[in-house]
């Protein structure tokens, strides 16, 4: 296939005098009492906001030992809307529960708070809903995992110089902060930790003399375990 060139042809226009383009300028803004003036389409508006929203739009607790209650959760419930809205219910299932101010109705701009609480009846993940029903209905995905309390036996290497015991100290990340596990000194070279389950926890251990002076701590051991 080729493209042909095609012979120039000079275009012809009428030659408009300065009086009659400023009066063509004028008659094309001003439509001319209902010619095909021009006119400038303006933008779409945009959609306009829901009558409710919540905050945080879904929440996910951290793993939590069967059979206890999580940090509790707030979630807060706003109407957007120019006038009040009716609340009819509001619930939690699964193994989660509610508790809220927000009476009834809620007026215009206003918000209220919704605690949520997670209480794992078993182990794995526990899935849920917070649901409001009324005037602007509202679902809120509710999620964390159940973990059991699992033992452990830590154990050391003796210390060379003499000691009355030894301090044994976990945390659930590498390097710290480590919360202390033993109240008094362990005498033996091992101790039994429970913990929960469904993450990996790090130990140290510290030497402690006659007169309560703790050595540098140990190197760090990791343990990862099951929910």
């Amino acid at each position: 296939m080729r493209l042909a060139q095609l012979p120039w042809v000079p275009v012809m226009r009428p030659i408009y005098s300065l009086t009659c383009i400023a009066a063509l300028v004028v008659l094309l803004l001003a439509g001319c009492g209902g010619g095909a003036g021009s006119s400038i389409t303006p933008p779409n508006p945009p959609p306009p906001a829901g009558p409710s929203s919540v905050s945080p739009a879904s929440v996910t607790f951290g793993n939590t030992p069967v059979g206890t209650t999580a940090p509790i959760w707030s979630v807060t419930y706003e109407n957007d809307s120019s006038g009040p809205l009716a609340i009819a219910a509001m619930s939690a299932n699964g193994d989660y529960s509610q508790s809220n101010n927000c009476g009834s109705s809620l007026a215009a701009g206003a918000d209220c708070s919704i605690n949520v609480i997670f209480a794992p009846t078993a182990s794995g993940a526990r899935g849920g809903n917070l649901q409001i029903a009324g005037d602007s209905p509202q679902k809120v995905p509710l999620s964390g995992m159940g973990v059991t309390m699992q033992n452990l036996l830590v154990s050391w290497d003796a210390s060379s110089s003499p000691v009355v015991g030894y301090f044994v100290y976990s945390s659930s990340q590498s390097g710290g902060p480590y919360t202390l596990l033993n109240v008094s000194p362990e005498p033996l070279i091992n101790f039994p930790a429970s913990v929960p389950g469904g993450q990996t926890w790090y130990f140290i251990v510290t030497a402690v003399d006659a007169n309560q002076i703790e050595s540098v701590p140990s190197n760090e051991v990791a343990k990862t375990l099951a929910p």
